[in-house]
């Protein structure tokens, strides 16, 4: 792998923990004061995820594979 290919793969983990970090904390307030919508809860899904798929091309560029 050359250096590109390894900052890129860093890069890409970084926005996907930020993106699912920005995920859980928009929809961890109930903004409209109606309770809890089916956005709010599919957008908490996906937080959890995209922090996993970061964590997940982290450990794969820490161990130096393409992700």
């Amino acid at each position: 792998m050359n250096n590109l290919q390894v900052l890129l793969g860093w890069l890409g983990a970084v926005v996907c923990v930020a993106a699912g970090i920005y995920l859980l904390q928009y929809n961890a307030v109930d903004q409209s004061g109606t309770g809890t919508s089916w956005f709010q809860i599919i957008g908490h899904g996906m937080g959890i995820y995209f922090i996993g798929k970061g964590l997940f091309v982290a450990s794969q560029q820490y161990k130096g594979e393409p992700a």
